[in-house]
């Protein structure tokens, strides 16, 4: 219990074939000591030879004590499209 003396956050992304058993993509993950309000972190990801799903995991961990929360959004963007509109 008590006031934590740090706050860590590991994103990262997996994969799966069939949407029931995911595995961390190489080279997809970020972690961070969080020590003010306005860390970010972002995780660039070739969609291209991953399996047909993809999420994305945020895992919080207070560092020696417990808080009282922990605010975190995570956005996926997908970007370069193959044919661009006319």
């Amino acid at each position: 219990m008590g006031t934590p003396r740090g706050v860590t956050v590991t994103c990262k992304v997996q994969d799966s074939s069939d949407n029931i058993t995911y595995t961390d993509v190489t080279g997809a993950s970020s972690t961070h000591n969080v020590t003010n309000t306005y860390t970010e972190t972002e995780i660039a990801v070739d969609l291209k030879p991953q399996a047909r799903y993809v999420r994305g995991v945020v895992t919080v961990q207070f560092n020696g004590g417990t808080g009282p929360y922990v605010i975190v959004d995570a956005h996926g963007i997908l970007g370069s499209a193959k044919t661009y509109p006319v």
